[in-house]
Formats: C-alpha cells, sequence, structure tokens
C-alpha cells in the first residue's frame, strides 16, 4: 500500500478514490471490450488464452478479482480497516 500511496503522491492525484470508483465502475466493459481480448491475446499463449481470457466464466473471474483488489486499495487509503490475509 506505500507504494500506492507514494505514487498517488508523486502524481499530485488529488481526487484518486473517485477516479478508482469510475474505474470500478468501468472494468467489466474493459474486460469483455475486443480491445483487450486483442491486446491481451497477443502476449498469452494460444493455450493459455484458450482456457482463461477465451471462456466468459474466466472474464467474469477476472472482473471480479480485480474488483475486489481495488476496493481493497480504496479502502487502505480511506483508512477503512481491512484484514488482508496477507500483510504485503
Amino acid at each position: 500500500m506505500d507504494l500506492v500511496k507514494n505514487k498517488v503522491s508523486d502524481y499530485k492525484l488529488e481526487h484518486f478514490n473517485k477516479m478508482l470508483e469510475n474505474f470500478l465502475e468501468r472494468l467489466p466493459s474493459i474486460v469483455s471490450s475486443e480491445a483487450f481480448i486483442a491486446e491481451m491475446k497477443r502476449f498469452l499463449p494460444t493455450d493459455v488464452f484458450d482456457r482463461t481470457l477465451a471462456q466468459d466464466k474466466f472474464q467474469v473471474y477476472l472482473q471480479n478479482t480485480l474488483a475486489k483488489l481495488f476496493k481493497t486499495v480504496s479502502n487502505e487509503l480511506l483508512g477503512k480497516v481491512t484484514n488482508s490475509e496477507f500483510r504485503m
């Protein structure tokens, strides 16, 4: 979390939490967009792509996992207590 806090400070992001909320609203459309899928297809081995991003269920999993991660970041920045499984 210190790294995130430092980057927010370095870039003087006054409304980072609002930006994060906006991103979370757009996340499902980003993950399922043709542009994102095409870009990931370029970098992932075919077998990995086929069993992950090519599957609708994996796209839902990815959306949920990323949303949880970014909500944890938001809560930490707002000083809300979260119980992380591991201290990073």
